[in-house]
């Protein structure tokens, strides 16, 4: 039976709404200093970039941290199935064979170590591209994508892993995913500090 819960559309439809809202909308001046009661209303005004630094990108980064993440995971799961598939078949095991094993990996296997080493690193890449792209709010936006990332980890897992190794997992892609964002913070500040001096 499938597993009950909430859609990831819903998650999705509402990081979008979030970042619309609360940090694209959000002036930067707002961001930076105290609002005085006693200044006249005033448009948002797009400010000019300066020194050759970036736009920032909220929305871009976690569409683009999304698609590192999930996207990567993904396509390595196609990539894993293709090749154990060609691999099996010269080894002279059957289709039935290879969907069985494909769909019940052992824990314990190279394969299986191996293919979450690599999704490991995928979170943590996409966690690091979607700060990058950002450029502002970054903190939000990877904890954004942090729960989208999980949410459809869960909904998508494997129905033999047990709960406890669920949770493992998903704590640990959370983790990954913030700490390549504060990687990419790191890089966006050494980055924009020397177009800065440059300028």
């Amino acid at each position: 039976m499938k597993r009950p819960g909430l859609h990831p559309g819903f998650f999705i439809g509402f990081a979008v709404l979030y970042i619309r809202h609360e940090i694209l909308d959000k002036p930067l001046s707002m961001t930076t200093q105290e609002h005085n009661p006693y200044t006249p209303p005033s448009s948002r005004v797009e400010e000019p970039e300066q020194g050759g630094k970036r736009k920032a990108a909220p929305l871009k980064g976690l569409l683009a941290g999304l698609a590192v993440d999930i996207g990567g995971t993904l396509c390595l799961g196609v990539l894993i199935s293709f090749v154990y598939g060609v691999v099996g078949t010269v080894s002279g095991q059957t289709v039935e064979q290879i969907t069985a094993y494909l769909s019940h990996i052992p824990h314990d296997s190279w394969l299986y170590i191996g293919s979450t080493a690599a999704g490991c690193a995928l979170s943590f890449l996409g966690g690091y591209v979607g700060a990058r792209i950002a450029q502002r709010s970054e903190y939000q936006v990877g904890a954004i994508q942090a729960v989208l990332s999980v949410a459809l980890g869960l909904w998508m897992g494997s129905k033999d892993m047990s709960f406890g190794m669920q949770i493992s997992l998903s704590g640990l892609t959370a983790l990954l995913i913030m700490l390549g964002v504060r990687v990419g913070i790191q890089r966006n500040r050494r980055t924009n500090g020397a177009k800065t001096q440059s300028a």
